[in-house]
């Protein structure tokens, strides 16, 4: 009187046996529980693919670093979409300043030993004032102003990946907060044969509380 497992060979029930659009919604419950498998996603049929949610709050370091990069194959470039980076402190003339870990696979480092790595095009939305300085020690996400207003926002990370015969490292995007935008395009022109394994955020002083946001990696 019924259809249970036991009544089925093993491997009986292929796609062939099904009719097209036969398995509907309506023919399955309403939750699927996948706790006790594993889901595996054909990245290639997307091309953006939600790789890692950021949610760290009462950090209280000086620097926040994510790492791991080279850990999500197949992927060149990536986006980060910025919920909010807020700072301790309360001064209106600090930096959100932005540092690559870069080298071969499991033995990145800070900068790769270069004292000079970056470039720096920095543009003030509020109040039109541009910033280009070359062969700097960091990047630059906004310059001049207060860490505690609420950072949000979208970085674009371009070259990140093992394939870097199209340019240099990139990280270029558009930062808000609760008074004033920032777009930003820096650059580590230091290699182009290494990948960027990490992102090392820091404020000129005082310290990273929250870090909130998503990783996506970009198909191409």
């Amino acid at each position: 009187g019924s259809v249970a497992t036991a009544k089925i060979a093993p491997n009986a029930v292929t796609s062939a046996k099904i009719n097209a659009n036969a398995v509907t919604v309506a023919k399955m419950a309403s939750t699927l529980d996948l706790s006790s498998n594993t889901v595996t996603l054909n990245k290639n049929a997307s091309g953006l693919v939600h790789l890692r949610r950021i949610d760290a709050t009462s950090i209280g370091t000086t620097a926040y670093a994510i790492t791991g990069l080279f850990n999500h194959t197949g992927f060149e470039h990536f986006e980060l979409h910025i919920e909010r980076i807020l700072g301790t402190s309360s001064s209106g003339s600090e930096n959100l300043d932005v540092r690559f870990y870069v080298g071969p696979v499991g033995s990145a480092t800070l900068d790769n030993g270069s004292s000079t790595a970056y470039t720096v095009d920095n543009i003030n939305l509020g109040t039109g004032t541009h910033r280009n300085v070359n062969g700097v020690d960091n990047m630059e996400l906004f310059t001049t102003n207060t860490p505690n207003k609420g950072w949000q926002g979208r970085l674009t990370c371009v070259n990140f990946g093992a394939r870097q015969n199209g340019g240099y490292p990139n990280m270029s995007g558009l930062l808000s907060s609760n008074t004033v935008s920032f777009f930003s395009s820096n650059t580590y022109y230091n290699s182009r044969n290494h990948r960027v394994e990490g992102i090392r955020f820091a404020f000129t002083a005082g310290s990273v509380d929250t870090f909130k946001a998503d990783l996506y990696g970009v198909k191409t």
